[in-house]
């Protein structure tokens, strides 16, 4: 922002000697004091399938700055992904690098997103028929230390990709004779079917 004056300086002599028109400028330079803002319309959440690993995008993550170009719009987790079962919270799955699904990240920018440099590795475990409500805590910081907290959720679900398990022992009975078949002899057990 600027703006500016005219003004002319006279001294006491009589007659008075004027100086000619000057012009003061004056330059407000802003300061940036407003944190990031979620970008409007973004979700912030996603449904995942167990064992797939999913591309961030802006649709469901997106922060905005008009202070601020994206690249330097800084994310931090200040909670890794946690099932928010209130029986079992433990860290579930990470945040990695798209391209090299090994590399955990726990620092990331707008820019990365914008680009699905950034996904959510599922655990590499079975989740059987149950599925999972995930969620994560960050902050978001643009280049003049100003901060925003958020949270986001994953809806992680299960997947039927597992054969059934079957126990086939058979058994030996004699002629005229009779056995009651248990299931230590024959079963099937789907972990991702229910019973």
């Amino acid at each position: 922002i600027m703006d500016h004056f005219m003004f002319t300086v006279q001294d006491d002599n009589d007659p008075p000697n004027l100086s000619g028109d000057s012009i003061f400028v004056i330059r407000v330079l802003p300061i940036d004091d407003v944190p990031p803002e979620l970008y409007p319309g973004t979700t912030l959440q996603m449904t995942v399938e167990e064992y797939e690993l999913t591309q961030f995008t802006k649709e469901v993550l997106r922060y905005t700055d008009m202070d601020s170009e994206d690249r330097d719009l800084k994310y931090a987790l200040i909670q890794a992904p946690t099932d928010t079962d209130e029986n079992n919270p433990v860290v579930f799955g990470s945040l990695v690098l798209t391209d090299h699904p090994d590399s955990k990240v726990t620092e990331f920018t707008q820019a990365q997103i914008n680009h699905h440099k950034i996904s959510y590795a599922p655990p590499n475990v079975e989740l059987g028929i149950t599925a999972h409500v995930v969620q994560f805590r960050y902050t978001v910081k643009d280049m003049a230390g100003n901060s925003v907290e958020g949270v986001f959720t994953i809806f992680l679900q299960p997947v039927n990709n597992n054969p059934p398990q079957i126990t086939n022992t058979g058994f030996t009975v004699f002629e005229g004779g009779m056995h009651i078949i248990t299931a230590t002899e024959l079963d099937a057990q789907d972990l991702d079917t229910e019973s």
